[in-house]
């Protein structure tokens, strides 16, 4: 479920959450857990629609998968870096790779999770994170 700019009030406490996530399921299952939690949620299905739209929408946070068509999450993590370095990107990967993990922090992300998600962890990382940004 997407909102819209005008839903997004900097004085209301609520916080919008960008996923950035191929897979509809993997999507669906993310933004169900977020929205339960209170959280507003976009989504993007590659890296380029995400860097679009934090330039372009009032973001608080990131959840970054990293193997994506298009545009890569260690790809669309440094181009916002590039126009955004505040606003908290958390890598998401179902990789086994142990480089991912190096990868995503030295392109800027600040936390790294692993699929399959635990959903606790989740919303601890995404509650951590949420309020150290403001739109």
């Amino acid at each position: 479920m997407n909102i819209e700019l005008k839903d997004i009030n900097q004085e209301t406490t609520t916080r919008t959450v960008l996923v950035v996530e191929d897979i509809p399921s993997q999507y669906l299952l993310l933004a169900t857990i977020l929205q339960r939690n209170h959280y507003n949620v976009l989504r993007a299905a590659n890296g380029m629609e995400a860097v679009n739209m934090v330039k372009d929408q009032p973001v608080h946070i990131v959840l970054m998968d990293i193997e994506m068509p298009v545009m890569n999450g260690f790809t669309a993590t440094r181009e916002i870096r590039k126009f955004n370095f505040q606003i908290p990107i958390i890598a998401i990967t179902a990789s086994i790779f142990s480089s991912y993990e190096e990868n995503a922090y030295s392109c800027g992300c600040n936390e790294f999770l692993t699929k399959p998600i635990n959903l606790k962890s989740l919303i601890t990382t995404v509650e951590k994170w949420s309020l150290k940004f403001v739109v």
